[in-house]
């Protein structure tokens, strides 16, 4: 195992109460059962009561805007932990006030946590302009890696069925240390290989990715890209359904990622294989300051 291995020993599981966010509870029991992860689930609650705004003071709004919801989802947090502890899963639950995206990232921070694992969608490029999701949000504020798996990515019957057959990777496998550390991790748990793909005109770092895994014993396949990598990832994971991307990604938002682009980006929008994003190393320590500011004043855990 590596020697940073700590840095994925919890797990912030997003969930609010549907179906579709409870997809994630798989995945993120694969990293419990490969690391003895605890998970961390949570749960945001909107800022002001739905109801708060009308007009008339109906008496089945409570007074204080957050108390039965407050109370509904204490009780949903607490069965989902039970559901999970017959199966020897450690886990903890905290709800939160406030944007649920600003929520998820400060909580990240707070807890020390090494993944968040969520289901997530693309969003129209022009609506997460103007209309944002919470993955779209998170693309602006995370300094954590996240796992994002799709709604509509597998037909789910048990975890031997979504661990990697291979892991899919670039170039900065050698540059950024937390993304090398997750995919050794998950290599090193799984004996998934590694697909490792350059550029063509970067043969010199054949032998940096030699020193960081031989040592390890990971077996590892480095393929050259003729024209652009991002398309090449794209094709190989299409053409392996259960393997998963370990990509990096300067999490460009709004215009800028509009305008230049995402790799990160294009391949999440392509394919519905599991993808792990992991922010690049020149913003981590800007955000993480930054999120501190974000946490709002209601908070509970158990």
């Amino acid at each position: 195992m590596t020697e940073n291995n700590k840095d994925i020993k919890k797990i912030l599981v997003p969930l609010d109460g549907s179906a579709k966010s409870e997809k994630i509870i798989p995945y993120a029991w694969l990293f419990s059962d490969w690391f003895s992860s605890e998970l961390n689930l949570f749960h945001s609650l909107p800022p002001k009561h739905p109801l708060s705004n009308l007009k008339n003071n109906y008496s089945f709004v409570p007074d204080n805007n957050n108390d039965r919801g407050l109370l509904l989802a204490g009780l949903y947090m607490k069965e989902v932990q039970a559901q999970l502890s017959k199966y020897n899963i450690s886990s903890k639950w905290g709800i939160a006030s406030g944007q649920t995206a600003s929520m998820i990232a400060s909580r990240a921070v707070t807890s020390s946590i090494g993944l968040i694992a969520m289901v997530a969608n693309p969003t129209n490029k022009l609506k997460r302009i103007f209309f944002p999701k919470s993955i779209d949000y998170l693309w602006k504020t995370t300094s954590c890696p996240i796992l994002i798996v799709k709604d509509n990515n597998y037909n789910i019957t048990g975890t031997n069925s979504i661990s990697p057959s291979e892991i899919i990777t670039s170039k900065e496998i050698v540059t950024n240390p937390v993304l090398a550390n997750l995919i050794i991790s998950i290599s090193l748990a799984t004996s998934a290989p590694l697909l490792i793909f350059l550029d063509k005109d970067e043969t010199n770092l054949d032998e940096e990715i030699s020193k960081l895994l031989d040592n390890y014993k990971i077996k590892y396949n480095i393929i050259y890209s003729q024209k652009n990598i991002t398309e090449s990832i794209k094709k190989a994971a299409i053409n392996s359904p259960r393997a998963w991307i370990v990509i990096n990604s300067r999490l460009r938002y709004g215009i800028n990622r509009a305008i230049n682009g995402s790799n990160a980006d294009a391949i999440f929008r392509s394919i519905d294989n599991p993808i792990i994003i992991v922010p690049d190393r020149q913003i981590v320590n800007d955000r993480s300051k930054q999120v501190h500011k974000d946490t709002q004043n209601l908070e509970i855990n158990n």
